[in-house]
């Protein structure tokens, strides 16, 4: 039989215990809330370290900007130089006026934007021909039409690629300022037979290049570019796609191949495989020298798109208006 000393000593010890129990308990929450404090000062202080390394980096970045745009404008002071936006625009020859057969050359005008610290002075402009072809009229069996050809020497009859040609200029484009000027192109030859052919209608077609040349040597590439001489117009006298629209577009119009279109001006027989043969040999030489990135005139514009199309009008081509910017008939200032 367990004594009452006995049952009161396993008491104490239980009570003892279960005290023990709570204090350490306890003990643990205390631990555990100094734990969760200390991750969130920790937390806090890499949050605070986060944000003080974003401010000085914010700042370096600021600082080094201000340094950058204080060192371009440092460098624009002591190096000025010129920030030029260059737009060229192809425009075609055309005629004096109805009485005559009188033909102003057609050429490239050059506007140009300086934006830069420092006057731009264009002192030559040097022209590369990529590639060239001469273009005799399809019209055997048709009378000729001889027409007049503005003289002035600038590019080579029957040239050959690779040849470069340089033209002397003398253009300020001053700073904040734009301006223009024009490269007119004419032949070599001028009006003469070797020029324009037995019959006066040949023509010829250049795919050139453009350096415009500073006094301080650098140079600024435009082109390419496709120049005809004397005369882009009427084209069709060259050229025709493989189905033609005849007629001017009424009721009286209608659709015919190359070859019917071609035998309605030369009849049939040895004349019309000749005309045929001839479009076919410029068909060629106009999708070689006609590249995608080429800048041309609007009737060459118009040319292109009836290859790409594969049907063109009678009226491929026309004169163009020099009242619509007589500015593109100026010479360039020499």
């Amino acid at each position: 039989m367990v004594s009452w000393w006995r049952i009161m000593h396993w008491r104490v010890e239980r009570e003892s215990l279960r005290k023990e129990n709570r204090e350490l308990e306890s003990r643990n929450r205390e631990l555990e809330s100094e734990k969760k404090e200390n991750e969130k000062n920790l937390l806090g202080q890499k949050k605070l370290q986060r944000r003080t390394l974003l401010v000085t980096l914010a700042g370096v970045a600021f600082t080094g900007v201000c340094a950058a745009v204080a060192a371009a404008d440092f460098w624009r002071k002591m190096f000025p130089a010129p920030l030029l936006t260059i737009t060229p625009k192809v425009y075609s020859p055309y005629p004096r006026d109805s009485k005559s057969d009188v033909i102003v050359p057609g050429g490239v005008k050059f506007t140009i934007r300086n934006s830069g610290t420092r006057s731009a002075v264009f002192i030559a402009a040097r022209i590369t021909i990529d590639d060239y072809e001469r273009f005799q009229a399809c019209t055997y069996g048709s009378g000729p039409a001889d027409p007049g050809v503005c003289y002035g020497v600038s590019l080579p009859v029957d040239a050959t690629p690779g040849v470069e040609i340089e033209v002397p200029l003398s253009y300020e484009v001053t700073t904040d300022e734009s301006g223009s000027f024009n490269l007119a192109f004419d032949l070599e030859d001028g009006g003469s037979e070797a020029a324009l052919g037995a019959i006066g209608l040949d023509i010829h077609i250049y795919r050139v290049r453009i350096a415009l040349v500073q006094d301080d040597g650098s140079t600024t590439e435009q082109g390419p570019f496709v120049i005809v001489a004397p005369r882009d117009h009427p084209f069709m006298l060259y050229w025709k796609a493989d189905r033609v629209l005849h007629g001017d577009g009424g009721d009286s119009a209608n659709w015919q191949t190359l070859e019917e279109a071609t035998r309605s001006s030369t009849g049939s027989g040895g004349e019309l495989w000749k005309a045929l043969e001839c479009f076919n040999h410029n068909d060629e030489a106009l999708r070689r020298i006609i590249t995608d990135d080429s800048l041309m005139s609007e009737n060459m514009e118009s040319v292109r798109h009836a290859m790409q199309s594969g049907f063109s009008t009678d009226y491929l081509s026309s004169a163009p208006d020099p009242t619509s910017d007589p500015s593109l008939y100026v010479c360039p200032k020499k």
